[in-house]
């Protein structure tokens, strides 16, 4: 079978502009519409796991201070379990936040799927 080239046979990859990852997270601020196309895609998932894990983070310490945790508890105790726990359990809460996205999203037709859910969360959750 011959393959038949076009004028430009690497179209495929050229329909994508080529960006780094310090373009990812500086221009996600600028250009927020171009960085998310390109992570949903080309399925970008470099740094997934990280992020999730930061916002677990994060997550912790917002509901820590919300409960207002540093009355009753050390200070060590908030930090460490905001960081370990928090960081465990938080790219785990997210990810079933995503799913039961997804699975509501296909009530309404919805074309995305978990993975590209989480995807747009991890990412999101940058600025």
């Amino acid at each position: 079978m011959e393959t038949k080239y076009t004028e430009n046979h690497f179209e495929e990859f050229e329909k994508y502009d080529v960006l780094t990852d310090k373009d990812i997270f500086t221009k996600i601020w600028t250009e927020p519409r171009r960085i998310f196309k390109f992570i949903n895609d080309t399925q970008y998932e470099k740094y997934l796991y990280i992020l999730m894990i930061f916002a677990g983070m994060v997550r912790a310490f917002d509901r820590a201070s919300s409960k207002d945790m540093g009355d009753h508890s050390s200070m060590f105790s908030i930090v460490f379990g905001c960081v370990i726990l928090g960081g465990m359990l938080g790219w785990i809460s997210y990810y079933i936040y995503a799913a039961l996205l997804s699975w509501t999203g296909k009530w309404l037709n919805g074309a995305g799927n978990t993975s590209s859910i989480y995807r747009m969360m991890a990412y999101a959750m940058i600025p």
